[in-house]
């Protein structure tokens, strides 16, 4: 490589410095064809222009014009592949613990076969001591058993004696048999029956009591706060100083006697127009209220209407009477 200029280097970047003997078809670009058949058309070009040009010759031979895969591209090419592969053995082996750690998530359900189904609910309803319903032992049993496994178990157990069954509409209560559990002594019973009192007694204390308490609170909460009665207590020593003073002048003034015969002549007068007030009044509203039926209104739209001046209109609102 010693042997050559820099102008024979540069030959190549001038085109117009040589021309092929023979016209060289420009090379078709398809992107269907593979990278060997492009990298196999330049090669022929390559040779084409060498048989054309020998000056061109040492600028063919170089990296530039005819790539050529050295042995360290080989070598890259050969690590690529291994760490490739191990790439997808270290995918393979994440996908693996995540199966294993959903697999241990998921707990196998606990089965159990019929022997063993029969003894335990036998031991539930034993235990318990209670009535329960098919649902009820299948929920209280956290579901081992199936529900048509447990429905054959307990009408087995049934049979047998060892629990009772008793139908109540269209559902079975299932409950432990009670001539099969050992019966308490006296001692046991009458220990049980005052504990049993006392703790009646002590509840009926603990009730008397929160009401006792419950009574105190709405009183409390009942009452005007210590603000609302200063307000209060203000307003009625204002009233009663107002009424003092209308006191003392009703006193200063001179005392009138009020004529006996006078007095009873007013009270019949106010008396006879009164009544005849009340009588008209009604007269006049019981013909009102017709005509609003016939009409299909209201009396206040009749009123307004006739053009009647109400004791409301008035403002009156409640008839006079004597003191």
């Amino acid at each position: 490589m010693s042997d050559f200029s820099e102008d024979d280097f540069d030959l190549e970047s001038d085109d117009d410095d040589f021309e092929p003997t023979s016209p060289v078809p420009p090379p078709v670009r398809n992107s269907t064809r593979t990278p060997t058949t492009k990298k196999r058309v330049k090669k022929d070009e390559s040779d084409e222009y060498d048989s054309n040009d020998s000056e061109l010759e040492p600028v063919k031979k170089t990296p530039k014009a005819t790539p050529k895969a050295t042995p360290k591209a080989k070598a890259q090419v050969e690590v690529s592949k291994p760490a490739e592969a191990k790439v997808k053995e270290t995918k393979g082996k994440e996908v693996k613990p995540k199966d294993t750690a959903t697999a241990k998530d998921e707990k196998p359900k606990e089965t159990l076969n019929q022997a063993e189904a029969s003894e335990e609910v036998a031991k539930y309803l034993r235990q318990t001591n209670r009535p329960y319903s098919v649902l009820n032992v299948f929920e209280n049993l956290h579901r081992r058993i199936g529900k048509t496994i447990l429905q054959k178990i307990l009408d087995a157990l049934a049979e047998r004696g060892e629990i009772n069954v008793k139908t109540y509409g269209k559902s079975q209560i299932y409950y432990y048999n009670q001539s099969k559990l050992p019966r308490p002594s006296a001692d046991s019973l009458a220990q049980t029956e005052d504990h049993i009192r006392t703790v009646l007694d002590e509840v009926a204390a603990l009730e008397k009591a929160a009401k006792d308490q419950e009574a105190i609170l709405q009183g409390l909460t009942s009452q005007m706060s210590d603000a609302d009665l200063d307000a209060a207590l203000q307003t009625l020593e204002t009233q009663n100083q107002l009424l003092q003073v209308k006191l003392q002048q009703v006193d200063k003034q001179p005392v009138v006697a009020v004529d006996p015969g006078a007095k009873e002549a007013l009270t019949k007068s106010f008396t006879k127009y009164r009544t005849e007030w009340v009588k008209r009044k009604r007269i006049v509203m019981d013909a009102i209220d017709q005509i609003a039926d016939g009409m299909e209104k209201k009396r206040k739209d009749v009123l307004d209407l006739c053009g009647v001046e109400s004791d409301e209109s008035a403002g009156i609102k409640d008839l006079p009477v004597l003191p």
